[in-house]
């Protein structure tokens, strides 16, 4: 078996949290403590049902609420093609995200570091056009890379924070670990909030999964995205 890992390794997966933004941080918090160190531990006790879903979809989104009392919980795991180091460097470079995030029409690069991006996103919702700035920080010795809103600028949106944790698996591939959460406001009831950022999040891991594996050249999404360059 190529890949193996046990079915409690989706309780560590944490996924999208429409809630308050104490609440998701608490449990974002709370769950990287719980995450093993690689995917190799998990190989001893693997779920053969998992890793034939895996396997054939590539990327699992358990179904909110089974894995903890939190219905809202959305995990997923992703099974990229290429090593960690690949995949980490393909995931920093943000300004490209617009290729792969269908709900973003507009993405600005605002700063840049080492160790870290700022970039300005859009989004419209209902004819109305709502921008945040996430600022993304990453470790190359760990392979990990998390984000959150920017303290230091104007956000249309309440509370945004989120992760992923690569774990290398033999053959040269990567088992990805990603969780985000997002509170829009009162933009949207919360019900809808919930369902419509759950389907958005959904594609594009797909996509985003698609454009990794194709080292950066997937297919194009929508022409109406545009970007602009970074202030240094």
């Amino acid at each position: 078996m190529v890949l193996g890992c046990p079915s409690s390794l989706l309780a560590f997966a944490i996924g999208l949290v429409v809630a308050s933004p104490s609440a998701a941080l608490c449990r974002l918090d709370a769950s990287r403590e719980s995450r093993p160190a690689s995917a190799q531990g998990w190989m001893a006790r693997a779920d053969p049902k998992l890793v034939e879903t895996l396997e054939d979809r590539r990327v699992i989104f358990p179904r909110p609420g089974s894995l903890e009392p939190c219905i809202d919980l959305a995990p997923a795991l992703v099974l990229f093609q290429h090593p960690p180091a690949a995949v980490f460097r393909l995931l920093i470079q943000t300004e490209r995200h617009l290729e792969f995030l269908p709900s973003v029409s507009g993405l600005e690069a605002v700063s840049r570091g080492t160790k870290g991006h700022v970039d300005r996103h859009e989004i419209s919702i209902f004819f109305t056009r709502i921008a945040y700035h996430v600022e993304q920080q990453w470790s190359r010795e760990e392979w990990r890379i998390w984000w959150r809103l920017s303290p230091l600028h104007r956000n249309d949106i309440r509370a945004l924070e989120g992760y992923w944790e690569l774990h290398a698996l033999p053959g040269g591939r990567t088992l990805g670990l990603y969780g985000t959460f997002v509170d829009i406001g009162p933009v949207l009831p919360q019900g809808m909030q919930a369902a419509l950022t759950r389907k958005n999040m959904r594609a594009a891991i797909h996509a985003l999964r698609e454009w990794v594996d194709e080292n950066g050249h997937g297919p194009a999404r929508g022409t109406g995205a545009k970007t602009r360059g970074a202030a240094r």
